[in-house]
């Protein structure tokens, strides 16, 4: 499955011990989604040097059928979540769209 595979890529593009958790967003009314990885790991980089590793490990780890509804990937540290929820809120209320 491939939300198996993407957890067990996710796992070796981290430090060891930081754990992360998940989400998906969807893109407006297409199939796509956003592969959203909250952590704490890494912190202090920004946010385009986390994307860049773990994206790099997805691309390698990944077959190409399985990145394809894969929008983009986004890594954020829970406070970064924090702030941004609203927004997303927000955008889904606006697109007509659902997260379960």
């Amino acid at each position: 499955m491939t939300t198996t595979r993407i957890k067990e890529a996710i796992k070796l593009a981290l430090p060891k011990g930081q754990g992360y958790s998940i989400r998906w967003d969807p893109v407006a009314s297409s199939k796509l989604r956003i592969l959203r990885i909250l952590t704490p790991a890494w912190k202090n980089q920004p946010r385009w040097k986390r994307v860049a590793k773990v994206q790099g490990i997805l691309n390698h780890e990944l077959a190409p059928q399985e990145l394809r509804n894969i929008f983009r990937v986004s890594v954020l540290t829970p406070d970064e979540f924090k702030k941004l929820k609203p927004y997303i809120a927000i955008t889904k209320l606006a697109n007509g769209t659902r997260h379960r």
